[in-house]
């Protein structure tokens, strides 16, 4: 074996460095590495229910509900604030003739 290596000296040299610096690399990534944390130490815990898809289609018919009755109600203040202005012409209209 000594023969070998005194026939490859630079196959020695190149092995005695490569186990260097693999040495170090293994060292210096150990060093590196990130202290762990303890589980849960600053999670959020989530708190959550159950809904089923009945619920959300009743609220979703509820919201609609509303929506509907408040463009209705809308309207429906349109509407009266029209006949009250026709009713002011209609009395102008009156008092003119008068």
């Amino acid at each position: 074996m000594l023969a070998v290596l005194r026939r490859n000296p630079i196959a020695l040299l190149l092995a005695i460095l490569l186990h260097v610096a693999l040495a170090a690399f293994l060292i210096y990534e150990v060093d590196r590495r990130e202290e762990l944390k303890p589980i849960g130490a600053d999670v959020d815990v989530v708190q959550a229910r159950l809904v089923d898809q009945r619920t959300l289609d009743a609220d979703a018919e509820r919201r609609a509900a509303a929506e509907r009755a408040e463009v209705e109600q809308a309207a429906a203040a349109r509407r009266a604030a029209q006949q009250e202005r026709e009713a002011r012409e209609r009395r102008r209209a009156e008092e003119k003739r008068k």
